[in-house]
């Protein structure tokens, strides 16, 4: 046996089991660390107690990457949707935005087997800009969060941000709600995730997760107990788009705070947050099912990779989806004990 072999073997060993501490648990591990095909914008993960795929687009079409099998299906024809949810069976493709009462093709979700057949559309009859979607696997409905952008921004709301929640079988809002944004929002998709009774929204600006039945009655909300929100630094901004940069000031403007909400099968709930600018840092507090804050994780991420996509993928492993400084997509698998 060479010298190549041996360090063959050592790389394959500093790549799939390279140890550190986290939080408050003992140790992660990451156990998976690969590039994705390129030329194609990766965008989401999307999982469940069956399949997990990476999610990107090319053109008009689809790509499911199935990380289980390394396989890719394309899905032909799902035209600007740009915005991906799942069941146990089926993908849903979606537009984000405005949603007016002309636009037959936004205002429609177009559903498919994991292979690309179809399976069907359905109208979204809410109007005003949609920021999410989600799938209650119990109730087999489509909800969706509309927000009216358009009054906040002209100043018509007095910073309060007027929202609902619509599901696909009813023309009315099953849930009505507004919170206090100070402008301008660098962020407006407010996660959601509906599983089982309950319905979970967050809010951008703030540690705050509201809880609704699946009928739209409020039954509390929660917060990790001992976030202290922080500002932008200065060398945070440094680090932003020049867009950021001139709508954000040091001291004053917030970042956003939750990029995910997850509910493991025995109903914990993992928070997501958002990294902070120059953060190598993947922050994920642990609630049980009754909302009481249990654990954080703190997952590692290489220097110069941005987060696009985070979704547990079962009860001790967690995704992320990055990119690099060179435009490579990455999928990242980190195991945890279990907690």
């Amino acid at each position: 046996m060479n010298m190549k072999y041996y360090l063959n073997i050592l790389w394959m060993y500093l790549l799939f089991i390279n140890l550190t501490a986290i939080g408050q648990t003992s140790e992660e591990r990451n156990i998976i660390s690969q590039e994705l095909p390129k030329n194609i914008y990766w965008s989401q993960i999307l999982s469940n107690e069956i399949s997990c795929f990476i999610v990107g687009f090319q053109d008009d079409d689809a790509v499911l990457y199935n990380l289980k099998s390394n396989s890719s299906n394309i899905i032909s024809s799902v035209g600007k949707k740009m915005f991906a949810f799942m069941s146990n069976d089926e993908v849903f493709f979606g537009s984000l935005g405005n949603s007016i009462a002309t636009d037959s093709l936004g205002k429609k979700v177009l559903k498919f087997d994991f292979n690309g057949k179809p399976k069907g559309v359905t109208n979204i009859l809410g109007i005003g800009l949609i920021t999410n979607y989600s799938f209650n696997p119990n109730t087999k409905d489509i909800l969706y969060v509309t927000i009216n952008f358009d009054g906040y921004m002209e100043g018509k709301s007095n910073g309060r941000m007027e929202g609902n929640i619509f599901t696909s079988k009813h023309s009315r809002p099953i849930i009505k709600f507004e919170y206090i944004q100070s402008p301008p929002p660098l962020r407006i998709v407010l996660p959601i995730v509906a599983i089982k009774e309950k319905i979970y929204l967050a809010f951008d600006n703030k540690y705050n997760i509201s809880v609704y039945s699946k009928s739209g009655k409020i039954i509390g909300s929660f917060t990790y107990p001992d976030f202290k929100p922080q500002p932008y630094s200065k060398s945070e901004i440094d680090l932003l788009s020049h867009m950021q940069k001139s709508v954000v000031q040091e001291g004053i403007t917030y970042p956003p705070l939750i990029k995910k909400i997850d509910i493991s099968d025995d109903g914990k709930i993992f928070v997501t947050r958002y990294p902070r600018p120059g953060s190598v840092k993947l922050i994920v507090d642990v609630f049980n099912a009754t909302s009481k804050y249990l654990n954080t994780l703190e997952f590692h991420l290489d220097k110069n990779e941005k987060l696009i996509d985070a979704c547990l993928i079962s009860k001790d492993k967690y995704a992320c989806l990055l990119s690099s400084d060179n435009s490579t997509s990455i999928i990242r698998i980190y195991k945890f004990k279990n907690i």
